[in-house]
């Protein structure tokens, strides 16, 4: 029988759900993203193969805002899996994707295999780290700071602190009013005019322990982002180890004065949907010059072939050219590698998915794609 992909309506949600409770081993009810987002099922005849969302975000990169797609929710029927349904529903929710203005798609790679076989590179891994509290000890709040619990008049404020950190790092995603997040308990710091930062946290049992579990954590300067994690240290008394989500090099982690141990990993992963778009769209580093690439793209036909880059002031033009004059050839996965300036050119050739004929060009797009540290921000 044969398979058609089409958008699920609103009195499909009962199959879909169906799907969710049974891949997650969802027991309660079942909420979608907080932002606008699409269903697309592989049906065959009624039954519902397969499924993925498409949420509609913007992603913060070097400080410019590209439309995104998150892919979240892919699952298929255990009675179709291994029949090519994942892919299937993945190339169509893309195809959907970019036809409605999305520049680039990132997602948590739960199946890595199956997304870089469609263009997808690792480009993060952030963790949730465990704090011991001896790490955070000797912490203090520095003069001229002082901590309270956050109020529904802070809204404002805890939106605007989000959005300037978001901007200071890169892959953060966009946030207004109604996509903030139903934070259980926030504590901001402020210097008794306005607020400069915010802790999100909830406490939680854990093998019979209280466990403090920092869900979000944001300010506009060190001795901010000291006085909250102060905030953590207060907890000494009746929890050893408290966890935070982060990369490496989240500026909340350099205020501790004890080692931190790295927990669970979540591969996060991006691929660039539309080439011209997504390179013209993004803020490069302010190093004029210009280059030509060449592209490989086996799902996205329009992606493949030579594009001459220019950039001034940190914005880059992007046309058309003739792929013979490319000093880098790019696969999609090598593509998305150096897009998202989680890899050298060199390394992304080592790896396979780039080749260098020109190495002064390859030492160009290098300096380009420097950004801030990486920030996910977002779990969808």
């Amino acid at each position: 029988m044969s398979r058609v992909s089409r958008r699920l309506n609103e009195s499909e949600s009962a199959l879909s759900e169906r799907h969710l409770r049974e891949a997650f081993g969802i027991t309660g009810e079942v909420t979608g993203p907080r932002r606008p987002f699409e269903r697309y099922g592989l049906f065959e005849g009624d039954a519902l193969v397969a499924q993925a969302f498409d949420i509609h975000m913007h992603t913060l990169i070097g400080g410019a805002e590209l439309a995104t797609a998150g892919i979240g929710n892919v699952t298929v029927a255990p009675e179709y899996r291994g029949s090519g349904a994942a892919q299937t529903i993945m190339v169509d929710t893309l195809t959907a994707a970019r036809q409605r203005g999305a520049l680039i798609s990132t997602l948590f790679g739960a199946a890595p295999a199956l997304y870089r076989s469609l263009g997808f590179e690792l480009i993060a891994r952030p963790k949730r780290w465990k704090i011991p509290m001896a790490a955070a000890a000797g912490i203090r709040v520095p003069a001229g700071l002082a901590l309270r619990e956050s109020t529904p008049d802070d809204a404002a404020a805890l939106l605007d602190v989000y959005r300037q950190a978001a901007r200071r790092s890169a892959f953060a995603v966009h946030r207004d009013e109604s996509s903030w997040p139903e934070f259980s308990r926030v504590s901001v710091v402020h210097d008794g005019q306005r607020v400069l930062g915010y802790l999100a946290w909830r406490t939680e049992t854990e093998n019979d322990e209280v466990a403090l579990r920092v869900e979000e954590v944001a300010a506009l300067s060190p001795g901010a982002y000291a006085a909250l994690m102060r905030s953590v240290a207060s907890w000494s008394s009746v929890v050893r180890v408290a966890t935070m989500a982060g990369v490496d090099a989240h500026p909340a982690l350099a205020q501790l004065t004890g080692n931190t141990i790295p927990g669970r990993r979540t591969p996060y992963m991006l691929r660039v949907l539309d080439v011209a778009g997504a390179l013209a769209g993004r803020q490069w580093a302010r190093l004029d010059g210009g280059a030509v690439i060449a592209v490989d793209d086996e799902v996205f036909a329009d992606n493949a072939g030579g594009w001459a880059l220019a950039v001034a002031g940190g914005a880059m033009a992007v046309q058309p050219a003739a792929e013979a004059d490319a000093g880098v050839r790019f696969t999609a996965r090598g593509l998305a590698a150096w897009f998202s300036g989680s890899a050298s050119v060199a390394s992304i050739a080592d790896a396979g998915h780039a080749t260098i004929v020109d190495e002064d060009a390859a030492a160009l797009l290098d300096g380009w794609a420097v950004l801030p540290t990486t920030w996910i921000s977002e779990n969808f």
